[in-house]
C-alpha cells in the first residue's frame, strides 16, 4: 500500500507486475478494490499502476463540487511524476474513461495509448444512464439491494448466474470496509455532467480505442459510438456480450485488447 501526497491529503495507489506501464481508472463511486483481480491478469503483461480517485477508497483527498476531469487528469500527471513515469497506457472504466480523456487532451505526452470502456460525455442529445436503471438503482438502495440492483445492471445475466453470488460477496466486504461515500459520487456526477471531449483531441495526439459491451444496461453504447466520431482517428471495438463491467465475465477477450492495442501504439 502507497500513497502520495497532495495538497489538500493523499492519494492511495498500487503497482504490480512488469512492463509497459498500464494506468487503470475505475468508474464511478468505485475504489481500485472494484477490479476484483483483472488487475492481477494484466500485471502479467504490463506494469499496472492503480489508484483511489479523489474522495473514494484509501485516498483521503477530498472530492470538491468544484472538482472537475482536470483535477482528476491532474492527479494522475502528479501520480506518474511521483513514480518516474515519462508516459503510460491509461485503461479508463465509464467515469475512469472520462478522466483518462482529459488526461489525453491535456497531457497527451503523458499518454502511450488511452482505452476508453463504456463512457460517456455531454457533447450531443441522449441518455447517458439508462433511466430505467438508474430507477432500478434507486429502488433497489431504498430496499437496501444496491449491489443485486447493479449486478443487473452491470454484469452479463449469463455471468452473474454462475458468479453472481460471489462478485456480491466481494463487492459486500469492500463496502463494509469503505463504506458508501454519496457525496463524493455526487461530486463525481456533476463534474461527469459538465465533460465534454468536442474539438478537444486531434488525430495524431494519442493513439485511442474505444470499447463497449454490447450488453451494458447502465450507459448506453450509443454512447462510446457517438465520442468515436467526436476523436478524429480513434478506433471502436465491440465485446459481444460484456456489459457495463466490462471486464467481468469478459477478461481474457479484455487483455487480448489491451495487449495488441498498447503493442501496436507502442
Amino acid at each position: 500500500m502507497a500513497f502520495l501526497k497532495r495538497e489538500s491529503g493523499q492519494i492511495h495507489y498500487e503497482t504490480m507486475g512488469k512492463g509497459e506501464p498500464l494506468l487503470m481508472l475505475r468508474g464511478l463511486g468505485r475504489s481500485s478494490r472494484y477490479w476484483l483481480g483483472f488487475e492481477q491478469r494484466l500485471a502479467k503483461s504490463f506494469k499496472v499502476i492503480q489508484m483511489d480517485m479523489r474522495g473514494l477508497g484509501r485516498t483521503s483527498l477530498p472530492m470538491a463540487w468544484t472538482d472537475s476531469m482536470d483535477d482528476l487528469a491532474d492527479d494522475c500527471v502528479a501520480l506518474l511524476d511521483h513514480l518516474k513515469i515519462k508516459s503510460a497506457h491509461v485503461f479508463g472504466l465509464s467515469l475512469g474513461g472520462m478522466v483518462a480523456l482529459r488526461l489525453g487532451s491535456r497531457h497527451a505526452a503523458r499518454c502511450r495509448s488511452l482505452v476508453i470502456a463504456n463512457a460517456s460525455s455531454a457533447d450531443y442529445p441522449g441518455f447517458r444512464l439508462d433511466p430505467l436503471a438508474i430507477k432500478d438503482i434507486v429502488i433497489g438502495r431504498i430496499r437496501g439491494q444496491l449491489h443485486e440492483a447493479l449486478l443487473a445492471r452491470t454484469i452479463p445475466s449469463a455471468v452473474a448466474k454462475v458468479r453472481g453470488p460471489e462478485i456480491l460477496q466481494k463487492w459486500a466486504a469492500i463496502r463494509e470496509e469503505e463504506g458508501l461515500p454519496m457525496e463524493s459520487v455526487l461530486k463525481q456526477l456533476v463534474a461527469a455532467a459538465r465533460f465534454t471531449i468536442r474539438g478537444r483531441l486531434k488525430e495524431g495526439d494519442v493513439p485511442i480505442l474505444f470499447v463497449y459491451g454490447s450488453l451494458d444496461g447502465l450507459v448506453p453504447h450509443s454512447n462510446t459510438r457517438r465520442m468515436h466520431k467526436l476523436v478524429p482517428g480513434s478506433s471502436l471495438q465491440e465485446i459481444k456480450g460484456a456489459s457495463h463491467e466490462i471486464h467481468v465475465g469478459h477478461e481474457i477477450q479484455l487483455v487480448k485488447v489491451l495487449k495488441e492495442f498498447c503493442r501496436e501504439a507502442s
